[in-house]
Formats: structure tokens, C-alpha cells, sequence
């Protein structure tokens, strides 16, 4: 064990206890999943009907990542410039 270990472990003996949590924990996070998906629930009726709406919620329940948009985007315009390409450049491939 070196000295940072020691070191480590001496701030985390004099560490404060973390308080217990609240006896009705569980009550308030179900309550408040509860709340959220009647909110949804309301939200996607005053949303419109159809195809808009579907959208709209398919917007807001799936999320991508960044760099994973980048990166589609990116391979659909390197295709599509691929197969621009190939009919603009004029080569055959009959030699």
C-alpha cells in the first residue's frame, strides 16, 4: 500500500456518514413516474393526431448521440457523393 492509498483511506475513515434516506422514497419516485407519464399521456393527445404526433413522440423518446448522427450523416453524403461521382466522371470501364 503506498502513501496515496494511506493517505485515501484516512479521508474516507473521517468521512461523515451519509444520512439515511427519506422513509418514503420509494412513494415519492413512483409518484413521480406517476405524474410524468400522465403528463406524456395528456401531451400526446393535445399533440395533433396521425402522423405528426407519432413523429413528434418518436422525436422525443428516441434519442441518438452526437457523434452517431456526425457519423450517419457523413456515410449517407460519402455515398450518395460515391454514386454522384461515378456518373460525372466520365470514366467508362470499357478500355
Amino acid at each position: 500500500m503506498d502513501e496515496y492509498d494511506k493517505t485515501l483511506d484516512e479521508i474516507l475513515s473521517r468521512r461523515a456518514d451519509a444520512p439515511p434516506p427519506a422513509s418514503n422514497l420509494s412513494a415519492r419516485i413512483i409518484e413521480a413516474a406517476r405524474v410524468s407519464a400522465q403528463h406524456n399521456a395528456t401531451h400526446m393527445r393535445t399533440d395533433g393526431q396521425g402522423l405528426r404526433a407519432w413523429l413528434g413522440a418518436f422525436g422525443r423518446n428516441f434519442v441518438l448521440p452526437q457523434p452517431a448522427i456526425a457519423m450517419s450523416l457523413v456515410l449517407m453524403i460519402g455515398v450518395g457523393l460515391g454514386v454522384f461521382m461515378q456518373d460525372v466522371s466520365g470514366s467508362s470501364e470499357e478500355d
